[in-house]
This record gives structure tokens, sequence and C-alpha cells, in this order.
């Protein structure tokens, strides 16, 4: 982990350098996630309701290109059972995705596309059915995936589709326990956002 949270940091260090006489912008963004957990044992899972918002720098790095670290809280998870006895696996993340965004140049709506690793950081897990809530403690405290989004800039605003893809087992191997199988994040959102306009 410690090789992942190096090779964001360089990245920045890189678009901080490589943008160091451009204009940076800055935009919110906010909106709908259905978050499900992938891997083995997950046939009766469904997608757990929830939000992602957060906020995001943009710096050029060529024509119609962006790199645009994010930082951003999202709800994940996922969900099983039906009517009350519904039973929410509730996991929290700030995440910090570091995406490489290309921008079709164009009048009006602009089409983009976005790409990148991200690394997210557990905040809250807990296990919640008929009104009582439960923390989680095997919960490992951090996520790494993937970033696929596609998107539409209409003037200072944006609509956003994207989804995310853990790579990692988010789930500690207790103590003398055999194998329990492996379990990921996914993630699908949909999102509308804000740029500030650049002076």
């Amino acid at each position: 982990m410690k090789k992942i949270i190096f090779a964001l940091t360089c990245i920045l260090v890189f678009a901080l350098a490589a943008s160091a006489q451009a204009q940076v912008g800055f935009g919110i963004k906010g909106g709908l996630t259905l978050a499900k957990l992938t891997g083995d044992n997950t046939g009766n899972l469904e997608s757990r309701t929830g939000f992602m918002v957060g906020g995001y720098a943009g710096f050029p790095i060529g024509e119609g290109m962006t790199l645009q670290p994010e930082l951003v809280y999202a709800q994940k998870g996922a969900k099983f059972g039906t009517d009350s006895d519904d039973v929410v696996e509730k996991f929290d993340y700030v995440e910090i995705p570091v995406l490489f965004k290309y921008t079709v140049d164009g009048q009006g709506a602009r089409p983009y596309f976005l790409v990148g690793p991200y690394l997210g950081l557990n905040t809250s897990a807990k296990i919640e059915s008929g009104g009582q809530s439960v923390d989680v403690d095997e919960i490992k405290s951090t996520d790494f995936g993937l970033v696929f989004g596609l998107g539409v800039e209409l003037q200072q605003f944006l609509i956003e589709a994207r989804y995310e893809l853990g790579l990692t087992d988010i789930y500690e191997e207790p103590e003398g326990i055999e194998d329990l199988g492996s379990l990921k994040t996914s993630t699908i959102a949909f999102q509308i956002g804000y740029a500030f306009p650049t002076p």
C-alpha cells in the first residue's frame, strides 16, 4: 500500500510541475451511487443506494487533456433480503482518484472521458438490519481500484456517469479461519457538477 500512495503522490507532483504555467481549474460534483460487492458468494446481493460528493482540480497537460485529482466521499456496500428483513452493508470511504481526462473540443456540449486509479480510505463499516447497527471490524482500512467515466460539459456545468472497479479484497482474513473468499467493491455513480470560472 505504501507503493500505491507513493505512486499517486508522484503523479500529483508531476501534474503540478507540468502545469506550473497553466490555468488550474476547480469544481465540485455529487450524485447518486449504486454500490455492490463482487466476488465469491455474492449471488444474493443487491445494490445499496447512496451518494457521492466531492471536489476536483484540473491540471491541463495537453490539447484537450487534463490530469484531474479528486477528493470524494463515497457510500458503498451492498444489501440482501427483502422488506423488513433487509440487511444492508454500509461501507463508506474518502477516496482520492487521480484521473486522466480527455475532452472533445467543440461548441456547446463537450463530451469527455475519464480513466485512472483511486485510493479509498474507509471511514465507516456497519451492517444494519431491523433498525439495529453493528460495526464491522474486519474491513480493511484502504481500498484500491480503477475509475472509468464519461460525461458532457455544458458551459460551467457537467453531467457524468462513472464506474468504480475495486481491485483489492475489502475484508481482512480472520486469524485461524479458512479462506472466506474474495469480496471487492463495485460502484456505478451518476453525478452533476459545477466548474468554477478560471480567472
